[in-house]
């Protein structure tokens, strides 16, 4: 059985200006949440954002369409892909 995975939280200071501040505390509040929790979803949500940049397309699911007629090498793919 594997162990549960524990999110160790690391501790950061940052600096905003006071106008910033005031409308993460207004919109932690019409969510009824903390300020702190504001942030780090906001910041899961970029690294999540990022993270899909920098994949490749190789790294999709594959589309449910039905399986491939033939296989095709990786350099087949590309060839196709850039000839279009």
């Amino acid at each position: 059985m594997l162990a549960p995975i524990i999110d160790v939280m690391k501790t950061i200071s940052l600096h905003v200006s006071e106008q910033a501040y005031e409308e993460l505390k207004s919109i932690a509040a019409r969510h009824q949440q903390p300020v702190a929790e504001l942030i780090r979803e906001a910041m899961d949500n970029y690294l999540q954002r990022e993270r899909r940049l920098g994949r490749s397309l190789l790294d999709l699911p594959a589309h449910p369409s039905g399986p491939l007629l033939e296989a095709w090498t990786r350099e087949e793919l590309m060839e196709e892909m850039m000839d279009r």
